[in-house]
């Protein structure tokens, strides 16, 4: 039970400074709510296309097409590859390529310098001079400066599971937005095939210098064995043997046919080439050397390059199915329709060709044949002859080989895939991504009110004073005698208390004399000594308290003494409208007699010694061994007798009335008096064995006090009670 009291009291003094703070926490609330909504309606709405972008698991089945050679397994995708792509998704070269394809260049959105600014040109122009001056910049251009800023509207992600690529893109427009997104996959994707390309035009071209090699080969091989046929006598005419001359025969045969293979061959390849390029489209007909080495298809292309470029512009601002853009493009179809008529007049002559070699290659096969049949050669020439021959066919069928290489290459070139393929296009979103109203509010809403929440308990928690009875409880171990109200500032206390016996203030008092009075009570017969009423600093409202709790013991019928031992800051007279009197001082200097220094209050009956005359030594008269006969005096004809001593943390002089006062009350202005004063104070007390009976808060604002779940909460709350 005690727990659950205690986090009861707990909750309830959270909720209490809360609402104590509660002005503080709403216009910080209000505040950052009104700030965000304002930043709302002056932020530009951003929209973002987003494009998904697939990287290929699989071999693409063309790959199986262009080759009988087995396939190569393709190293499996991993996460540092799937990263890889992403990098080269956000680097500066790809986004320069959108800047310049899209001419973002131009637009004030990504190009700050095109914005109108809110400053005066002058201004503006000495600001870039001092930034020039300390060096901090002006060295960037115009294009890098929007490279830098596309790229930061860029967001590239994927998830760890997966091998699509996500690629969003921010803009102010969603058309835009959706614009850009799609730019960036689709020169992704041009670059990849672009990469493909260029490592297949390196192995191409290597491919043509091995076979231009062998081509020289087999020509030198050519005229060699001619040569050595003659220089041997091997020749037809001279020969003395039939087989010697069909050996001869056979040697000029194979040769010739050698040459209309390797003729066959190359008719027969770049008559595959052309027909695969025709298939694969323009740009596979572009890489033909019969439309590389031709004028007119140069020219063609070159009309083909502009009316592209021209699209590729008015793209930019208007639809497809515009009339320029249908025009441009009717005009494109009729430059690519003229040149593949050219290109299938040009492929007609190349099978006429490779028909001819074939032709004539069935002939030369023929001729072989019979030869064959009818001789054989066995002499050392023949032999070596035969060596040379067998040369020459091992670099024609290395020469075959190279070329069928060639083929391959070229078909792969038009058929090979990229490595990615775009997965979904970005559409033109409708609702903006950033900002979004409700999450803004939202979290200024919730960010602002939890750092006001936060920063009102951070100040409760450093309030250095005693606010709550609990509190001087648990600090101190000391119980609280009265809890006086704040009164107007200029009241004065004791006349309140006369004027108004049923206010609050007069009702608070007579519980601090109750309190005192049991305190005496168990003190013992005497009374114990005089009470000491004290503080830790000066205007804790301990003089006020104690002429209070004077008059209120006369007004209760008891003999009542008020002593103001404050030699230094006398303020009891003041409080009785007394002046110029004779007091303590005087009664101790020896400048008055006892019945001139006390004097008497008609309203009340109180009799009090005011301090008297002013004197530059205190302690000395304190310390004076007389003032223990006047409080023995004193003592025997007063029910009480009530001292009011300097704040013991200021002034060494209610130390020296300690052997004349058997108790001090301890007055604490409330949430004001540090706490570590007070417990000094005390300490410093109980050093000259003074015992401190309970504390009295005073000048307590009951309004504020509320919130610390103290028995104040229910005191001084009725004010039909109380005849304020």
């Amino acid at each position: 039970m005690p727990a659950d009291d205690s986090d009861s009291r707990g909750s309830v003094e959270a909720v209490s400074i809360l609402w104590q703070r509660r002005g503080m926490i709403g216009a910080a609330v209000a505040a950052a709510t009104g700030l965000a909504a304002l930043l709302l309606a002056v932020i530009p709405p951003r929209y973002t296309g987003e494009v998904l972008v697939a990287l290929n698991t699989r071999t693409a089945p063309t790959a199986q097409v262009v080759t009988t050679k087995p396939s190569v397994v393709a190293p499996p995708l991993t996460t540092v590859l799937v990263e890889t792509e992403m990098d080269i998704l956000r680097s500066r070269r790809l986004a320069g390529q959108v800047v310049d394809a899209l001419k973002l260049e131009r637009d004030p959105e990504f190009n700050t310098r095109l914005k109108p600014s809110l400053l005066p040109a002058v201004v503006v122009a000495a600001w870039q001079d001092v930034v020039d001056a300390l060096g901090t910049g002006g060295a960037v251009d115009d294009h890098t400066a929007t490279v830098e800023a596309v790229r930061k509207r860029l967001a590239v992600k994927s998830s760890a599971d997966s091998y699509a690529i996500r690629l969003g893109f921010e803009a102010e427009e969603p058309e835009k937005a959706a614009l850009i997104a799609n730019t960036f996959a689709d020169l992704y994707i041009r670059d990849q095939r672009q990469s493909k390309l260029a490592d297949i035009r390196v192995a191409t071209g290597w491919i043509n210098q091995q076979i231009a090699e062998l081509r020289r080969d087999l020509d030198r091989e050519t005229d060699d064995l001619v040569a050595f046929r003659h220089r041997n006598h091997l020749a037809p005419a001279d020969t003395r043997d039939q087989g010697v001359v069909a050996s001869q025969q056979l040697v000029a045969i194979e040769t010739e046919l050698a040459r209309v293979q390797r003729d066959r061959a190359d008719a027969e390849a770049e008559l595959a080439q052309a027909r695969q390029a025709r298939k694969a489209g323009p740009d596979a007909m572009a890489a033909l050397t019969i439309v590389e080495d031709s004028p007119y298809f140069q020219e063609v292309r070159k009309e083909e390059a502009k009316v592209l470029g021209k699209i590729a512009e008015l793209s930019v601002g208007y639809k497809d199915n515009s009339p320029a853009v249908q025009a441009l493009k009717g005009q494109l179809a009729t430059l690519q329709h003229e040149m593949d008529r050219q290109i299938a007049g040009q492929v007609g002559l190349l099978a006429n060709r490779a028909a001819q070699a074939r032709a004539r290659e069935d002939v030369l096969k023929a001729r072989i044949d019979d030869i064959t049949n009818g001789s054989a050669a066995s002499d050392a020439a023949m032999s070596e002859l035969e060596q040379r021959q067998k040369l020459i066919q091992a670099k024609n069928t290395m020469l075959d080989s190279f070329l069928a290489r060639l083929a391959e290459l070229t078909n792969r070139a038009e058929l090979d895939e990229p490595d990615a393929h775009i997965a979904s296009r970005a559409a033109a979103p409708a609702r903006p991504s950033f900002p979004k109203p409700w999450l803004f509010l939202g979290v200024a809403f919730t960010g602002s009110l939890g750092l006001s929440v936060s920063l009102a308990f951070f100040l409760e928690r450093f309030r250095s004073g005693f606010q709550s009875t609990r509190q001087v409880r648990e600090v101190l171990d000391l119980p609280t005698f009265g809890i006086i109200p704040r009164l107007p500032r200029r009241a004065l206390p004791g006349d309140h208390l006369v004027d108004k016996p049923e206010s609050a203030y007069a009702e608070a008092v007579r519980s601090a004399q109750l309190a005192l009075l049991n305190a005496r009570g168990g003190v013992g017969a005497g009374g114990g000594g005089a009470v000491m009423v004290t503080s830790s600093l000066p205007g804790e409202g301990k003089t006020a308290f104690a002429v209070s709790l004077g008059r209120s013991l006369a007004l209760a019928g008891r003999r009542t003494l008020l002593v103001d031992a404050d030699l230094r800051r006398p303020g009891v007279a003041r409080q009785l409208d007394a002046y110029r009197i004779p007091g303590l001082a005087d009664l101790l200097g020896q400048h008055a007699s006892p019945d001139e220094a006390v004097r008497h209050d008609p309203r009340t009956g109180l009799d009090f010694v005011a301090a008297g005359a002013r004197t530059r030594d205190p302690q000395r008269l304190l310390g004076d061994p007389r003032l223990r006969g006047l409080f023995a005096t004193w003592l025997a004809a007063y029910d009480m007798v009530l001292v009011d001593t300097p704040p013991v943390m200021v002034a060494f002089d209610a130390a020296l009335l300690a052997d004349n006062c058997g108790m001090a009350l301890y007055v604490v202005e409330w949430d004001r008096t540090p706490r570590r004063a007070v417990e000094a104070g005390i300490e410093h007390l109980r050093g000259f064995d003074v015992p401190v009976a309970g504390v009295v808060l005073s000048k307590i604002d009951l309004d504020r006090q509320r919130q610390y779940g103290d028995y104040v909460d229910f005191c001084f709350r009725n004010s039909e009670y109380y005849g304020e």
